[in-house]
């Protein structure tokens, strides 16, 4: 069987491609018992059973570990900053169930993300007198500072502290 690179070489970019393709169909219903022979063997061989899309990788990690992932993601992003902490994903769901699984700024029920409260790009700038005296208990990443929010409230506050004018929460704790 000739490759694609014979036809251009001979004819030219346009007419090697169709030369090839019509060569290629031609092959193809003239050996199509041979084809077909040796791809049952070459699945026979290689199992056939085997599922089409990967179950290993990241790719499959991620789609199986969804919210395992965005905390994987969060604390990594933490840690590039320079700003500590870690929550777990049992902290997470505790803390949705608190919110009783709602936004915390508009209170709709919808898939939710984690906020940071005061965000991680303004934390060691703000908050750095208060680390160093020992009055600010916890870092960046606890869950101290994880709020949920729908994802376009998350979007309009963006790495905004929420004041007076601005959103306001109504978590109790803080």
């Amino acid at each position: 069987m000739a490759s694609l690179s014979t036809f251009i070489n001979k004819l030219g970019k346009r007419a090697g491609r169709k030369a090839y393709n019509a060569y290629h169909q031609e092959y193809r219903n003239t050996h199509r018992r041979r084809i077909r022979a040796y791809n049952i063997e070459y699945k026979r061989k290689r199992g056939a059973g085997l599922p089409t899309k990967s179950t290993h990788g990241r790719a499959a990690r991620k789609a199986r570990n969804t919210q395992k992932h965005r905390l994987y993601v969060k604390a990594r992003y933490a840690k590039q900053k320079g700003v500590g902490g870690s929550y777990t994903l049992q902290q997470w769901h505790a803390l949705l169930k608190q919110y009783d699984y709602r936004c915390a700024i508009c209170r709709k029920r919808k898939p939710l993300t984690a906020d940071h409260i005061v965000p991680v790009s303004l934390w060691r700038t703000f908050y750095r007198p208060w680390i160093e005296d020992g009055t600010m208990t916890y870092q960046c990443n606890d869950i101290e500072n994880i709020q949920p929010l729908c994802a376009l409230c998350n979007s309009i506050k963006s790495n905004k502290l929420m004041g007076d004018g601005d959103f306001v929460a109504f978590r109790e704790d803080l």
